[in-house]
């Protein structure tokens, strides 16, 4: 929930442009947070907020003689749109983004994978010449594999999230 504080002040900014207000903050949450989980709550507390705020300046302070009562009903149907496009991008761009930090010789890789299938293909660029994976269950959902390659080491948790698979791979350079 670490993208609260940035996305609740631009929400509030950006959420009466309909369809950008909500890809902005399904963009920044699903960037900042690391688990797709928080990134949905995320977005879904700052759309409720953000919502509020303007439906309740639609109906209690603007008034368009123009637009009558339209106004209140144009907002409401914006701001659903705007949240269910939101929780959209949050989702998409947690799910398809590759994390990485680097650090002297070792680097740390997080992305998620659908099966076993997809993993071993995003795998197989970084594992040529490596040894048999050696397997061990850290829980019920959870399983670290150990590879050694020529000049590194590769070790892997793969959790199971959802529907998803989280794979969390560390890389330690040789010295």
């Amino acid at each position: 929930m670490r993208s609260i504080k940035i996305s609740i002040p631009v929400s509030l900014v950006t959420w009466w442009l309909p369809l950008v207000g909500g890809a902005i903050i399904g963009f920044i949450s699903g960037t900042v947070e690391k688990k797709i989980a928080s990134a949905v709550i995320s977005v879904g507390i700052t759309s409720a907020i953000a919502s509020a705020f303007y439906i309740l300046l639609g109906f209690k302070v603007f008034y368009v003689p123009l637009l009558g009562n339209l106004l209140p009903v144009i907002l409401v149907i914006s701001s659903a749109v705007n949240s269910a496009l939101a929780i959209f991008v949050a989702y998409f761009i947690s799910t398809k983004m590759i994390r990485s930090t680097f650090e002297g010789n070792n680097a740390k890789i997080e992305f998620y994978a659908k099966d076993q299938d997809e993993i071993n293909e995003k795998l197989n660029e970084i594992a040529t010449q490596c040894s048999d994976p050696v397997y061990s269950f850290r829980g019920e959902n959870e399983v670290e594999v150990t590879r050694k390659c020529n000049g590194f080491t590769m070790k892997y948790i793969i959790r199971k999230e959802g529907k998803l698979f989280k794979v969390t791979l560390f890389i330690n350079g040789d010295q």
